[in-house]
């Protein structure tokens, strides 16, 4: 999987190790943390810095895929 500047160190560890803490498959776990590094690669910004207002300004057919994956990341890190 290629890495990205900004979705990098003990973020991506956390939610790759909350990812697999849940029992996701390796398939979704790969799909997962590819979505989020595509968004942070996007946004060109760690993807604890997003926010949907910082998606809101692209393409319409994109800010559901924005909001899924900004889903996806903050789910997996914010646990308690």
């Amino acid at each position: 999987m290629p890495h990205s500047p900004y979705f990098t160190g003990p973020l991506y560890t956390r939610m790759a190790e909350d990812l697999h803490l849940e029992g996701m498959s390796q398939r979704t776990h790969d799909g997962y943390l590819r979505a989020v590094r595509k968004l942070a690669d996007f946004c060109q910004t760690a993807p604890d810095k997003i926010t949907e207002d910082v998606t809101v300004h692209g393409d319409s057919a994109w800010r559901g895929i924005f909001r899924f994956s900004l889903i996806i990341f903050h789910s997996s890190v914010e646990r308690v």
